[in-house]
């Protein structure tokens, strides 16, 4: 992001660090967002060469948000969520010679997205002769991601090229060893982030109706402040939207009064793209994450209870009464389970009703809903909503 080396110390990790007991402790506890650009030539774009975030979009054809998060296990409900409210298109899962962070590779293979494996401070491991032991770690880790192939040791521009066919169906795990002390492959790291292409689904959805998921709220002097992602249609300054579901699952009149995408301040937002709205003053409805803003009340159907398509990935017993959190869309909340098959088998998907214990959610059919509850792991979408009434317009 930077392009400067590391110094043994994790001199360059600070940088993604946002509170002080991180830099203390070495564990990442929330997510941070930055993002790179490459040029029509694969030339990048960071803050080496840039000084502003605007001189990096201005300068690159194309922009790739990079998202990190946590892995130790003590923050793994802020790893989920991140998981739900992000449209993640790839993974670039890290390792090192300490293989700390293997639990939260089950977490990873639920999103069925593609895993680049990047094995950091070989330099290391190879000082301390353990290169054995860490490539048995890396065909153990590859056979979880790709059980039917081997990793794909990525040496040069050519594998590179050989790879990405495979790589984006899913049919192989690249692994990519680097060093960020001696800056070992980090090129070929560069040069694959570049290569892989941007979804082509989006351009369909900016002529959808309006729905955008809010996962943050910040209340400020100016107004009411609410960060999300555009899930369809497209937002400019001065639009009539309507903002909820409230505790009575009615919507509120609002419109944009300013907008602000990859920290630049800009007129209009379309499908797919993380940006923040200022809706300014709201009376009457404390606005929360969660609440989605539509264009049309005919786009939103606020519910208390839906069907769900789930795969259970782990020995656990469901049944009717039992309350486990669930994420879905920018929702993170407890659902209670209203009515289950009397079997439910491993791996194979099953209809189950749920019901949101606390308040009434605006949800989407086929959104996906990943759980993860002690030793629950399980995923699956939303197969229909249950109506709970005609929101009013307030």
């Amino acid at each position: 992001m930077h392009d400067e080396l590391d110094n043994g110390h994790g001199s360059s990790r600070v940088k993604m660090f946002k509170h002080s007991h991180e830099i203390i402790s070495g564990h990442t506890s929330s997510r941070s967002i930055a993002f790179i650009g490459f040029d029509i030539n694969d030339a990048i774009y960071n803050y080496k060469n840039c000084d502003s975030h605007a001189e990096i979009i201005s300068n690159s054809n194309r922009i790739i948000n990079l998202i990190d998060t946590c892995g130790y296990k003590k923050y793994m409900k802020t790893n989920l969520y991140t998981f739900s409210i992000y449209n993640l298109q790839y993974n670039i899962f890290i390792i090192d010679d300490q293989m700390l962070y293997l639990n939260q590779l089950e977490n990873v293979m639920l999103l069925k997205i593609p895993i680049l494996l990047v094995v950091n401070k070989f330099d290391k491991i190879k000082k301390n002769n353990r290169e054995n032991s860490v490539l048995k770690t890396i065909h153990v880790i590859a056979s979880m991601i790709t059980p039917t192939s081997d990793p794909f040791f990525i040496s040069n521009d050519q594998d590179i090229e050989k790879a990405m066919p495979s790589f984006l169906k899913g049919l192989i795990c690249p692994v990519i060893t680097v060093s960020c002390v001696t800056g070992q492959n980090l090129n070929l790291l560069r040069l694959f982030l570049s290569s892989v292409p941007s979804p082509n689904t989006l351009d369909q959805l900016k002529f959808e109706s309006v729905r955008f998921e809010i996962s943050k709220v910040h209340n400020r002097e100016d107004g009411v402040i609410v960060v999300g992602r555009l899930i369809s249609g497209r937002i400019s300054l001065q639009d009539a939207l309507f903002i909820g579901p409230n505790i009575n699952g009615d919507f509120i009149k609002v419109s944009a009064q300013s907008i602000e995408q990859n920290h630049s301040k800009t007129n209009t937002i379309f499908a797919g793209q993380q940006s923040g709205i200022n809706l300014g003053f709201i009376s009457g409805c404390k606005i929360r994450a969660g609440m989605v803003i539509i264009d049309t009340h005919l786009n939103a159907i606020p519910c208390k209870e839906f069907m769900a398509s789930i795969t259970v990935f782990s020995q656990h017993h469901l049944f009717v009464g039992l309350e486990v959190p669930i994420n879905v869309c920018s929702i993170r909340q407890i659902v209670k389970i209203i009515d289950i098959p009397e079997t439910v088998e491993k791996g194979k998907p099953c209809l189950i009703k749920f019901k949101f214990k606390h308040r009434i959610e605006c949800i989407k059919v086929m959104s996906k809903i990943i759980i993860r509850f002690n030793k629950l792991v399980a995923k699956g979408f939303v197969s229909s909503i249950i109506k709970f009434k005609l929101p009013k317009i307030i």
